[in-house]
């Protein structure tokens, strides 16, 4: 296999991308990830934490002479992977420069929020960004179930659109030994309006003739108001767990039977595939771009995004399947490793193959029956 120098640009260092820039180093290619900060306080307030980046080189920007000195350095044949076309800081003006001195570029893109008067015009904004970059972009990685369809519609007919994900770092530990409990549910995120953890205890309350209990693991604005609710529609099921260390997130998923993502929009949605990769079923509403990895992994489902009843159906649903099994959990868990970093590097070392050589590209890893 050819050897690759690829290059993220990203704002922060995420487990987003470090982890497939480590997975990709791993695999023998020079990776350089530049960022502008290292974490910013909001995720370190939600328990982010660094991730370390095996193998690659990190480079924080501290002014635009770092980028000017970076550009400068990178080899003529240097891969670029840039975040988003806007609203993307300093990142904006290494793009710049990689079109001037004609490097190979390639954009990430995630699903676009398409509510309000915003979201009327960004298909109008998204079409002027594209035009304007689609004679020297290589190509554009999509992240989300609907973001390959909307950015052709948005005019991008020209330029190479390839679906993609955020590809994590598998989780490493032995999952816990089925026992006689009640259905548990689990919520990971912030409390804040967009992700509507109010939608789902409602939804929930429909259900209280039923054994379960409900995890919700985050921080954010709408905290006590969601204690209040929760006392008053489930009284008695509902445990706030706080901030966890990201780092935990999936031993916490793990103990769960479902957990419920109910966003009125989400770019992708990160907890879904790590629920997935810890064999947990996933609920998530259509405005999620990972609901594709949802409907490909067949357990769990995705309703419509104001439909409480929509909700409600696939709760119960979850609830009649009874606690999951060890078996259908080691099941699902190997499926999902179409969802990590080591099976991501791979995929994206084949469109970097692709770009070179004009060949074909194989699906999605989650395509067609996953790993």
């Amino acid at each position: 296999m050819r050897k690759f120098s690829v290059w993220f640009w990203q704002r922060t260092v995420t487990p987003h991308m470090a982890f497939l820039a480590s997975a990709l180093a791993m695999r023998g290619h020079d990776v350089v990830y530049i960022a502008e900060l290292e974490l910013d306080s909001e995720r370190v307030a939600l328990g982010w934490q660094l991730p370390e980046l095996t193998g690659a080189r990190l480079c924080l920007i501290g002014g635009d002479q770092d980028i000017y000195r970076l550009i400068e350095e990178a080899p003529i044949d240097t891969f670029h992977l840039t975040q988003g076309l806007r609203a993307n800081g300093r990142i904006a003006i290494a793009q710049i420069l990689i079109k001037k001195f004609q490097f190979r570029h390639l954009v990430l893109i995630e699903t676009v929020d398409p509510r309000g008067l915003l979201g009327l015009i960004r298909p109008a904004v998204y079409w002027w960004h594209l035009k304007r970059w689609q004679n020297t972009l290589t190509g554009i990685l999509a992240i989300g179930a609907d973001t390959p369809d909307w950015l052709r519609l948005c005019g991008s007919s020209k330029i190479n659109i390839y679906p993609f994900a955020y590809f994590l770092q598998e989780a490493c530990f032995n999952l816990p030994a089925t026992e006689k409990k009640c259905f548990r549910f689990i919520y990971v995120g912030s409390f804040i309006a967009r992700k509507r953890v109010g939608f789902l205890l409602k939804a929930l309350a429909r259900l209280t003739e039923f054994d379960f209990e409900l995890d919700l693991v985050g921080a954010g604005p709408l905290g006590n108001e969601l204690k209040v609710e929760a006392e008053r529609l489930l009284p008695g099921r509902v445990t706030f767990h706080g901030v966890v260390p990201i780092s935990e997130i999936p031993k916490f998923i793990s103990r769960a039977d479902c957990l419920v993502l109910p966003s009125s929009h989400d770019g992708w949605g990160a907890v879904v595939s790590e629920a997935l990769m810890v064999g947990t079923p996933a609920i998530c509403s259509r405005a999620c771009g990972s609901r594709a990895v949802v409907e490909a992994s067949g357990v769990g489902g995705i309703f419509e995004t104001e439909n409480i009843r929509g909700l409600e159906s696939l709760l119960l649903a979850a609830l009649d399947n009874g606690s999951i099994q060890n078996s259908d959990r080691d099941a699902l868990r190997a499926w999902a490793k179409c969802l990590g970093a080591e099976v991501g590097a791979k995929y994206l070392e084949e469109l970097l193959v692709a770009q070179l050589l004009k060949g074909p590209v194989h699906s999605a890893p989650w395509v067609n029956g996953g790993c």
